[in-house]
């Protein structure tokens, strides 16, 4: 007798669609039947007719800032956020937390805050510091699925010879290296131009941080990938040019990949400019015509996965008339909400295909990050890890429901079609309906290859 059955649903994966039914037992997924085909019974049981199950969605790219700059986000409400919002592994960015993960005790530092409140699994980047490549293979060892670094942090800045030693590096071992890219020489230049004019509005902060910056950065990395040979993923693209030098890397055969986030083409430069502080981030928002080509290179396959970039600051760090428009505080929280805005915009909006939904936000992530196998998909043998979507249910984004340490968001008011109903995390229900379902349920999760 199997532990749960998921039955009648429409089974989503990556390359098909069909009515079927998922068998769970000790945490696993044990068997994936489709319509018409005789059932096990079960201790439970849950009716997903007229509901589409996916494999659980990874957000590749969240910020808890645990432990340290709790009063941004931490594990607790993070996770609980994004299992609400039909994710089941965060991949938790390194830089924000005090001490960032940059060697094995600062590792282990991170998983005590882990397994004392995380809601849904956690697997982790580390950071790629100029004073730590003598620590990459031991933190790659203990599990960690990638390696994050800025071209344009000025505490942590890596320059040419530096990104292409410790991509070296990280290529020996068969490690990932992720770097947010933005040219620092461009973005110090145009700050520089506009405090010597005394110019200070929203226009002059999205003047400062061009389209341009960010390709030349991409550029420069990609020229030192192709001389690596080291798997390079690029964080948070924003502009369809970045997008398309991606796939001319990968075209050619170099194991380039690129991420975006639903705020690039949910939303544009019109938001930020009319409304403020909640839609800062970096890279910023483009206009609206990139943000609509940009959707298309999720589609075309030039960018393979989304991530929140869920990077929450307090209410008062947006406070545009104290801090000003460029040094504002950057971050947009988003994990609880990217995932049906996402389905609403995909699929009744554009009427995509709903397996794309599966590629991007679990099957693809799942793969580069070594999680593949243990997460990512719907097959025997893999954790019973699953999204189930009420592909009809109309929602709309409440900022008092927003389960954040801050509850804000640049979502907020947003309405649409299409919600994730249940989470389950190795067959147990995380989330249902909009409530947590018991907590501290997560766990760190290794690269599994």
């Amino acid at each position: 007798m199997e532990d749960l059955l998921i039955e009648n649903g429409i089974i989503v994966r990556s390359n098909e669609m069909f009515y079927g039914s998922i068998a769970i037992s000790n945490e696993k997924i044990t068997a994936v039947y489709h319509d018409g085909e005789s059932l096990p019974k079960a201790k439970n049981v849950i009716d997903a007719k007229e509901f589409m199950v996916f494999p659980g969605m990874i957000d590749t790219h969240i910020h808890l800032n645990e432990p340290g700059i709790t009063h941004h986000e931490d594990i607790a409400h993070g996770t609980a956020a994004a299992a609400i919002g039909g994710i089941t592994t965060v991949i938790d960015m390194p830089n924000l937390s005090i001490p960032p993960v940059y060697n094995v005790e600062s590792l282990k530092k991170k998983l005590e805050c882990i397994k004392n409140s995380a809601v849904t699994d956690v697997a982790l980047w580390a950071s790629l510091f100029p004073d730590n490549f003598d620590q990459l293979e031991e933190l790659y060892n203990e599990g960690v699925c990638a390696f994050k670094s800025f071209m344009c942090d000025p505490e942590n800045l890596l320059a040419p010879n530096q990104i292409e030693e410790a991509m070296s590096i990280i290529k020996s071992f068969g490690g990932v290296a992720g770097f947010h890219c933005e040219d620092m020489d461009i973005l110090n230049q145009l700050t520089a131009e506009k405090e010597a004019q005394c110019l200070d509005s929203r226009k002059d902060y999205l003047e400062t941080r061009p389209v341009e910056a960010e390709l030349t950065a991409v550029k420069k990395l990609i020229s030192i990938a192709k001389k690596t040979g080291c798997t390079t993923y690029i964080c948070h693209t924003s502009h369809p040019m970045v997008a398309h030098e991606i796939q001319k890397a990968r075209k050619e055969g170099y194991p380039i990949y690129g991420e975006t986030c639903p705020h690039y083409f949910l939303f544009s430069q019109d938001d930020y400019l009319q409304k403020g502080g909640a839609y800062k981030c970096c890279p910023p928002l483009r206009d609206r015509k990139a943000a609509t080509e940009l959707l298309d290179c999720l589609v075309e396959g030039s960018l393979q996965t989304l991530g929140s970039d869920h990077c929450p600051v307090t209410l008062e760090e947006k406070d545009e008339s104290k801090y000003g428009y460029i040094n504002l505080h950057n971050g947009m929280g988003g994990c609880q909400s990217m995932v049906q805005a996402t389905f609403d915009y995909m699929i009744h909006q554009k009427h995509l295909n709903p397996t794309l939904l599966a590629s991007v936000f679990s099957t693809n992530a799942a793969k580069i990050f070594g999680l593949y196998g243990q997460k990512g998909d719907l097959l025997p043998g893999f954790d019973a890890d699953v999204t189930i979507i009420d592909p009809n249910e109309p929602w709309e984004v409440k900022q008092e429901e927003l389960l954040y340490v801050n509850r804000f968001s640049a979502y907020d008011g947003l309405k649409g079609i299409g919600c994730p109903v249940i989470t389950l995390l190795r067959g147990k229900v995380i989330a249902m309906n909009g409530e947590i379902i018991g907590t501290n349920s997560g766990k760190y999760v290794k690269r599994y290859r």
